[in-house]
């Protein structure tokens, strides 16, 4: 063979073995580029998933926490007409429902693992827990205790209530980074 045909099949078989390494290059580090933003799109789901899941918790101690507190206005504005004229079994069962339905606070706040919150839910369930014995008991109806000891419950449960709304918001600011 002739030098120059040599240096020719030379010159193309370097030109080839190039663009097949950088063909392999390429496609090893497309590969990785791939898992890595597959990887990444997998924790992003799991991560929104996740906020998904804690934003609905978060919803319903809102809710159910306004509605307790709902529950203890209209108790709160109903106690003279209740303190003069009693509360029938009706209304009774009424208001017991209503505070009954209400009662997964506390589950909701332990599974999000926070202790500012669940102690905060904790206060305000416990609190609510008292102006249900309050009905519960009677003693709403019977006047058996006075009126300024309903209304140091009702205020407390009020307080409690705006340390559930703080925590809630502190929580969601941190889910939310």
């Amino acid at each position: 063979m002739e030098k120059e045909t040599l240096n020719l099949l030379i010159g193309g078989g370097i030109g080839f073995l190039a663009s097949f390494l950088i063909t392999v290059a390429t496609f090893i580090y497309q590969s990785y580029d791939r898992n890595k933003k597959r990887k990444w799109d997998l924790e992003d789901r799991r991560s929104e998933s996740r906020n998904e899941v804690v934003r609905k918790r978060l919803d319903q101690i809102e809710h159910e926490a306004a509605n307790i507190i709902e529950w203890a206005n209209n108790i709160f504005l109903q106690y003279p007409h209740y303190s003069k004229e009693g509360i029938s079994q009706e209304k009774l069962d009424e208001l017991t429902a209503g505070y009954i339905k209400n009662t997964n606070l506390i589950p909701n706040a332990i599974l999000l693992k926070d202790r500012e919150l669940e102690d905060a839910v904790t206060k305000f369930g416990t609190n609510s827990l008292d102006l249900y014995n309050w009905i519960v008991e009677g003693s709403l109806s019977k006047n058996d205790r006075n009126f300024q000891e309903f209304s140091d419950i009702y205020d407390q449960l009020r307080l409690y209530y705006s340390f559930v709304l703080k925590c809630l918001d502190g929580y969601r600011m941190k889910i939310n980074y």
